[in-house]
């Protein structure tokens, strides 16, 4: 798996310590999601909105499994559909 391709599944550095040390693979399966940490992090170049894109794709990843959800994921470096015409 490329660089960019374990960012995109794993978040930011600081996510992924966090995520260590709770003890769970991706932020939708911690007991505090959505936490003000991860409503407050998001690329500025995206905006805002973007945080709850990323949390309702947590939920399904949760819902379908992280194998699956891989499986399922579009191949494009986008997945929001805002940009996939772009």
């Amino acid at each position: 798996m490329r660089l960019r391709e374990r960012q995109a599944l794993l978040g930011p550095v600081s996510f992924l310590l966090l995520r260590r040390r709770k003890g769970v693979e991706h932020c939708g399966l911690c007991g505090d999601f959505p936490c003000t940490y991860f409503m407050t992090t998001y690329d500025p170049n995206e905006g805002q909105h973007r945080i709850f894109y990323r949390a309702g794709q947590l939920v399904y990843r949760k819902k379908i499994g992280t194998k699956a959800w891989i499986e399922e994921k579009p191949k494009s470096d986008s997945t929001d559909p805002k940009y996939q015409n772009k």
